[in-house]
């Protein structure tokens, strides 16, 4: 339903903000994720970065984190993994340097292990990429990419007014992460019939959450075009 895919609220046009865990509400298209973590460490969660921040580095994204967590950024063919140490105001790093100016972009993906025994609570602020009634298209290479939805939906991919995550080219793979197995569930693009999400060779509908990432494993380049509309 769209009250539980669109997670803006026309209310907060006019009204301003309000809060609540996973969701954004906007007065001109600016709001907020409120990111918290599952559990603690070694468990991994895997993350969106779904605004156009001030700054798209890490530590504007995520400016503090228990001491020891760590994020894990896809390269492309394996994971480059931040820590954060606590001392001296925080910082991320990687292999003992400084991390902090990493580039992370909208629509990114990210595994994250929150150190210690409590949750972590962390909040993206930005602007949606797609302005109200526009769409914005996002050019992904072939091959594994691990990403996120650029606009604030959540809910089944094939909601054409929402995640639309469609036109993909048969056999193409979705690979969700699976908390509770610490592993993914891989889901195939079957083209027959209309087509279908498949998992385990039986047609499923593919979730994903406001703030959720995933692979995506297309055959080809695909452009995924998101849209961004507000109810009046």
């Amino acid at each position: 339903m769209r009250t539980k895919t669109l997670l803006l609220s026309a209310v907060a046009l006019a009204a301003g903000l309000v809060s609540s865990q996973a969701q954004v509400y906007s007065a001109n298209v600016v709001g907020y994720v409120t990111y918290t973590s599952k559990t603690n460490a070694p468990a991994f969660e895997v993350v969106n970065n779904p605004l156009v921040g001030s700054t798209n580095t890490l530590k504007g994204l995520f400016p503090t984190a228990p001491g020891g967590s760590q994020i894990l950024i896809w390269n492309g063919a394996g994971y480059v993994t931040a820590t954060f140490t606590a001392p001296l105001g925080g910082h991320w790093k990687t292999n003992g340097v400084t991390a902090d100016d990493t580039i992370i972009l909208p629509g990114t993906g990210l595994f994250v292990s929150v150190s210690g025994t409590a949750v972590w609570t962390n909040t993206f602020v930005g602007s949606v990429a797609a302005l109200n009634g526009k769409t914005i298209t996002n050019t992904i290479p072939a091959g594994l990419q691990l990403l996120g939805a650029q606009v604030p939906y959540g809910g089944n991919v094939t909601n054409t007014t929402a995640l639309n995550l469609t036109g993909v080219a048969g056999g193409t793979q979705v690979l969700k992460w699976n908390f509770a197995n610490q592993g993914f569930d891989t889901y195939t693009w079957s083209a027959a019939l209309g087509g279908h999400w498949k998992l385990g060779g039986v047609n499923t509908d593919l979730i994903i959450n406001v703030n959720e990432g995933f692979f995506l494993n297309a055959a080809g380049t695909y452009n995924w075009v998101e849209g961004l509309t507000l109810a009046p």
